[in-house]
């Protein structure tokens, strides 16, 4: 886990949107702590599910600092931190699945990228299914900058996983 301090480092570290990016690593980070804990107990992505769930959210900063030269080609000029934070939910899963792509990732990350906000319970792949639950525990536990409008229960998207138990849920959580 060293290359992860290395990854926020290089990734999570510009100086415009400081408390974005800090908001999105929280999100990256627990959802990688949740993937790999929902992996330990399903078995689903057991080689990457910590990557996955750490990648997930790539667009974001990747957005920022798109955002951040473009200020500084126009003068400093600033777009301000709600037109950013729209830019963000509107163009994050697309841009990071393209930038996954870009970095010869495996197909699971580019799909789990580019569909992370849309359940599509039995029809989505296991690497989706598995990075929306991570992100509904982070939901669930208030952790980063999260999806507001989530129309699947975290307990629903347990049972598509095969964990709809209390007793197996809880400790995950």
């Amino acid at each position: 886990y060293s290359s992860v301090g290395q990854l926020r480092m290089r990734i999570f570290s510009a100086r415009a949107y400081r408390a974005l990016l800090e908001e999105s690593w929280k999100l990256s980070l627990g959802t990688a702590i949740a993937c790999e804990a929902l992996s330990k107990a399903t078995g689903i992505e057991r080689d990457s599910a910590f990557l996955l769930g750490l990648l997930h959210d790539t667009g974001k900063p990747v957005l920022v600092h798109s955002v951040s030269e473009i200020e500084r080609t126009n003068k400093g000029q600033s777009l301000g931190v709600e037109m950013v934070e729209i830019l963000l939910s509107q163009l994050h899963e697309e841009t990071g699945a393209h930038v996954l792509e870009r970095w010869g990732m495996p197909a699971a990350f580019v799909e789990s990228a580019r569909d992370h906000h849309r359940y599509k319970s039995t029809s989505a792949t296991p690497a989706q299914r598995l990075v929306h639950a991570g992100n509904l525990v982070c939901q669930h536990l208030g952790i980063g900058d999260i999806e507001k409008d989530v129309t699947w229960s975290l307990e629903r998207v347990f049972c598509d996983l095969g964990l709809g138990d209390e007793a197996t849920m809880l400790p995950i959580v």
